[in-house]
């Protein structure tokens, strides 16, 4: 709080007046970051980043943790990695207490999605001989989020594949949210 004493002379009289300033505290509204696109692909680390105020201070305590407590970290930017304790779509709270200069504290939460793993299924049926193209592979999707998208070995961009000849064969399927198995 500060308080300014002012001087002002109307018509040949001094007034003397106060005006104080009242410094009034909002909690920070800001989300703590995710270094990466959210959702996250599974399998991908989570890159979490702390932009709230009092994160630059070295002083600073920093306390991540997610809503069931099962997982905490004290680092400024701390990554879990698939089949680290915490390696799930939650909520992650984020709070932030730093002292002079010029001290305070902040807190915030964020979010993040891991999209579900994409599993494919794969059925072949071998072509009848070197030379005929009758083979076949049909492919079954789980998981992910739709919609899908196909890229085979051969160029071939359709969920199933007819009219092989024999071969090696590979797909990559990306989901909707461009993660790919």
């Amino acid at each position: 709080m500060k308080k300014f004493l002012t001087n002002v002379s109307v018509n040949g009289v001094w007034w003397f007046y106060a005006t104080i300033a009242i410094l009034l505290a909002f909690p920070h509204t800001a989300k703590p970051q995710i270094a990466i696109p959210n959702p996250v692909c599974y399998g991908q680390p989570i890159n979490l980043f702390c932009n709230l105020p009092g994160c630059e201070n070295p002083g600073a305590t920093i306390i991540w943790e997610n809503s069931n407590g099962s997982w905490t970290s004290s680092d400024r930017d701390p990554v879990i990695n698939p089949g680290d304790v915490g390696y799930t779509s939650d909520a992650f709270f984020l709070s932030v207490s730093y002292s002079p200069p010029p001290g305070g504290f902040s807190g915030g939460v964020t979010s993040v999605v891991i999209n579900p793993q994409i599993i494919l299924t794969l059925t072949p049926a071998n072509a009848t001989s070197c030379f005929a193209d009758d083979g076949i592979i049909n492919l079954m999707v789980s998981g992910g989020t739709p919609p899908f998208m196909f890229l085979w070995s051969n160029n071939a961009t359709t969920q199933n594949l007819l009219t092989l000849y024999r071969g090696v064969y590979s797909v990559t399927v990306t989901d909707g949210h461009c993660c790919q198995a």
